[in-house]
């Protein structure tokens, strides 16, 4: 896995920068945007090879992120992990209905956990 690019949209500070210590050791070159415009924008520009996008953000929150994410022709392709702590009944549907690849609720998932729905969507 190691020389891929990891897109990580979160608002939460603290969140951001474990996840960034976490992928930067697990040999990922880590992006990070503290928005949804922000991060589209950084979608355009770097091309990750994978997206964690947060639901609930300030300015484009997650679900419209994705649904602009995939009318863009450059970055529609990328896969995305949706991560919340909004708890939803069938998440792998609403992953699914929103354009998502997962989707994980923050409280429940280990950061193995995580390391291993990315290695099934990076396949």
């Amino acid at each position: 896995m190691f020389n891929k690019k990891i897109l990580i949209i979160e608002d939460d500070p603290t969140m951001a920068a474990i996840l960034e210590k976490h992928f930067t050791v697990e040999g990922y070159t880590v992006i990070l945007a503290g928005d949804g415009e922000e991060g589209f924008q950084k979608a355009q520009q770097e091309k990750p090879d994978v997206i964690l996008l947060d639901i609930i953000m300030p300015k484009l929150d997650g679900l419209s992120f994705l649904r602009k994410m995939r009318k863009d022709k450059s970055i529609a392709s990328i896969p995305v992990i949706m991560h919340s702590n909004i708890e939803v009944e069938d998440k792998d549907a609403l992953a699914i209905a929103s354009g998502a690849n997962a989707y994980l609720i923050k409280a429940d998932y280990r950061l193995k956990d995580l390391d291993k729905k990315l290695q099934e969507v990076l396949l």
